[in-house]
């Protein structure tokens, strides 16, 4: 797959899948930094991380090794699994997995098929606490950082069964989770979302892991290529992050059905993950939408956070276009809510 095949990702327990997708999306973007983008164009679409992913219970799906995921699920099914369906993403079509549950040893397992990184296969065990332990025959991400409280095991050589017993052995001794087949999907797509907010809260993957997966592989980056490499991270998460927030503030407000609808589009969302030239840029676009020249953040700005940054600039708007705070959330990171004032097009 080319030079970083472990690095964009995001750690979520028992679902080793968001490592493997970043993993891709990291190596996608290096090559396009590398100015190798003929050659990889066809790819592009594998560079897309979902904040959330939505699975469709499918009675047939097209495997592209059927025999290999089949023999998978015979032999977890011979270990006592029970088969929860097979299911297609709705965000991703390159992806599908094989669904399984021990309910007697509180296990699930989930077999992927990617149509770049091949087949592979996840066990794992979620706890009371929300954390959880996953053990996994994936290829890459053990450069990754772990999610606190996750145990994360990569092991390529043991057999599947091997595999469970291992899982089995080295998981945490607290209070398990029970593992159903009626609960996969909803697990799944729960457990996926949790370890993609904490990722994006951190801004992606960190320099500290780019430097980590660089060397591993035996490469230098030059202090541009690092830099250019932790933007796109941050710019990814901020999508990712706008898009949670969005929905996370639907879900807690107080505003009505049709206060909703008035003002959705002028909802601003600030916090302190974004750089000056975002808190400027959704000021501004905000406010003065017509504005030609580039948002810049004033000097004497400089250094505070985002949020009192943002709420500064506001402070400085004339009444009629201030800003009002319309709430706060705190995850999957604190943030500042704004309605937007009413701008009227003088074209109009």
């Amino acid at each position: 797959m080319g030079l970083f095949l472990q690095i964009i990702g995001g750690i979520v327990v028992g679902f080793l899948i968001l490592i493997l997708l970043l993993v891709l999306a990291w190596k996608l973007f290096k090559r396009r930094l590398m100015r190798q983008l003929a050659s990889m164009a066809g790819d592009l679409q594998y560079a897309y991380i979902p904040a959330r992913l939505n699975l469709q219970l499918a009675k047939q799906i097209q495997w592209q090794d059927e025999k290999k995921v089949q023999a998978l699920a015979r032999e977890l099914t011979d270990l006592g699994f029970a088969d929860a369906g097979a299911f297609r993403v709705e965000e991703l079509d390159y992806l599908r997995i094989r669904g399984l549950a021990h309910e007697g040893q509180s296990i699930y397992a989930a077999i992927y098929e990617h149509d770049k990184a091949g087949v592979w296969l996840d066990v794992y065990s979620l706890y009371l606490d929300g954390t959880g332990a996953t053990h996994t025959n994936a290829s890459e991400g053990e450069h990754l950082d772990k999610r606190p409280g996750h145990l994360r095991v990569h092991d390529r050589t043991s057999t599947l069964a091997e595999l469970v017993r291992r899982h089995v052995a080295e998981r945490p001794p607290r209070g398990l989770r029970p593992a159903t087949t009626l609960e996969f999907q909803r697990i799944f797509e729960q457990t996926y979302a949790d370890g993609m907010d904490w990722r994006n809260a951190r801004g992606g993957i960190t320099e500290a892991e780019i430097l980590r997966m660089a060397a591993a592989e035996g490469k230098e980056l030059s202090p541009d290529e690092l830099q250019q490499l932790r933007e796109m991270q941050i710019n990814q998460a901020i999508v990712g992050l706008d898009d949670t927030l969005g929905k996370n503030f639907l879900q807690t407000t107080t505003l009505t059905a049709a206060e909703w609808e008035e003002c959705e589009d002028r909802l601003v969302y600030v916090y302190d993950l974004l750089p000056p030239d975002q808190v400027a840029d959704r000021f501004y676009t905000a406010v003065y939408p017509n504005r030609e020249d580039e948002a810049t953040l004033p000097p004497e700005l400089a250094g505070l956070s985002a949020r009192e940054a943002f709420a500064r600039l506001n402070e400085g708007l004339p009444p009629e276009l201030r800003m009002e705070l319309a709430g706060r959330l705190t995850k999957p990171v604190d943030a500042d809510v704004y309605v937007g004032p009413i701008i009227v097009d003088d074209d109009e």
